[in-house]
């Protein structure tokens, strides 16, 4: 493993590495952190050059100082590709992730070669508004209880649930309100059509995505659109063989 900082023009982020081989970025749900991917690094590090980053405001990375928008998140993740001398990578992103795989799929094709969309809400930005005063409840509620956190995960372990609050008392919840200013602001409908790179999405069954199944398949015609049985909101926690797997079978059809 390989941990740093890269100075941005916004902020300095925190990342760490794994392994060696083709680079896929990961990136983090809003709240969460590097360490979201931790039952992944092992097994993926055996095929991938894997580097995930905590978002501006999340985990170790500094201190929100304005306004973050989709954009100036994707910004940051062209920021550590450079830093590292990567020229192109992968992207798999969860939820707000997810979005910054659509954006850089849609802006940065250049440096994108595939996009992994991993439950991600698909929803209009009328949607953001209509229910902005539960999500605000959601992400205010900064320290939260196992009972109320358990219904999102298959089986809830007392690790996970230890590091859903570290993370979350981390960010605090201005920074994860801050990064639903920026979905909410962002035209995601009309950015994830114009996804340049070959996409794959992935949708637990049980996780509150699963009702977009068919806007995804509208939406981006070119792209594959999967289901993990018995998952939720993260898979890569619920199910990381699985969802290992469907991240090597997609990264493998492309060769390099």
């Amino acid at each position: 493993m390989k941990e740093g900082f890269v100075r941005t023009q916004y902020g300095r982020i925190h990342y760490v590495e794994h392994g060696t081989g083709k680079p896929l970025l990961l990136a983090h749900s809003g709240g969460a952190s590097i360490h979201e991917f931790d039952h992944n690094y092992e097994h993926l590090s055996t095929r991938f050059r894997t580097i995930s980053w905590d978002l501006l405001g999340h985990g170790d990375s500094d201190a929100l100082t304005q306004h973050m928008s989709v954009r100036d998140h994707a910004l940051t993740a062209i920021a550590l590709l450079d830093h590292l001398g990567i020229a192109s990578a992968s992207i798999a992103g969860c939820s707000i992730g997810g979005i910054l795989a659509v954006e850089l799929g849609a802006n940065f094709a250049d440096r994108i070669d595939q996009s992994i969309i991993v439950d991600m809400q698909l929803r209009p930005r009328q949607w953001w508004i209509d229910n902005f005063l539960m999500i605000e409840s959601m992400f205010t509620d900064v320290t939260q209880s196992f009972d109320t956190v358990a219904p999102r995960f298959r089986a809830l372990t007392d690790e996970t649930f230890q590091r859903w609050n570290i993370d979350r008392a981390k960010a605090g919840a201005h920074s994860m309100m801050d990064v639903i200013w920026a979905v909410r602001d962002y035209d995601l409908m009309s950015a994830i059509t114009q996804v340049k790179a070959p996409a794959l999405t992935i949708l637990g069954e049980n996780g509150p995505s699963i009702d977009c199944f068919e806007d995804f398949q509208r939406l981006m015609p070119g792209g594959q659109v999967i289901t993990l049985p018995h998952c939720g909101h993260f898979p890569m926690i619920d199910d990381p063989m699985a969802f290992n797997t469907a991240l090597i079978d997609f990264l493998d059809t492309i060769k390099e």
